[in-house]
């Protein structure tokens, strides 16, 4: 199912830009299975082609985003948070590894959910986000953390880089980068 703005009361258009990106962005809200949306951005000056960045909100007890998106694109991902979940309710921020279209926007999302968390593999804390992070980061492992009644298992995969897998109700999400 497809949202443009108007069953949510709220359009994410341009008109809520911040300049640093260009203009005529929209993101759209689609509710890929129960609870589960996607928001997707496409920006049409990044390759011959285009990009589209996207993320992922559990909805629940304890909604749960997965990756934040970049800086420059909070206004536009908020607003599509916004009309699935008041922003405030957000409680758990993770993301695959730590590159700007994945976090840039942790600390301002951070700043706009004063009860949210982000939450990681014990080794990215360690090597980066008890850094980068405005708030103190969650280590968990390997088993299954309760986000409000939705189990979810967080991994790393070991290769050039640190890749976190997740995974809900058993169905895994791998977010991995293309080596090259």
């Amino acid at each position: 199912m497809c949202h443009t703005g108007a069953e949510f009361g709220h359009d994410v258009g341009a008109e809520e830009h911040d300049g640093l990106m260009p203009t005529g962005l929209h993101t759209s809200v689609d509710e890929i299975a129960d609870n589960i949306f996607r928001f997707s951005t496409w920006v049409p000056d990044i390759s011959e082609h285009g990009f589209t960045f996207n993320q992922f909100l559990l909805t629940g007890d304890q909604p749960f985003l997965f990756h934040c998106g970049m800086r420059q694109l909070f206004p536009l991902v908020s607003a599509a948070i916004a009309q699935v979940i008041p922003l405030e309710q957000l409680r758990w921020i993770s993301f695959a590894h730590l590159e700007a279209d994945e976090c840039g926007a942790m600390n301002l999302l951070l700043a706009a959910a004063p009860h949210a968390e982000v939450i990681h593999s014990p080794l990215a804390c360690l090597l980066s986000l008890n850094d980068l992070c405005d708030r103190p980061p969650v280590a968990v492992g390997p088993d299954a953390h309760d986000i409000g009644g939705q189990p979810i298992k967080l991994r790393d995969i070991f290769n050039s880089e640190i890749i976190m897998t997740i995974d809900f109700y058993d169905l895994p999400i791998v977010c991995a980068k293309e080596q090259t």
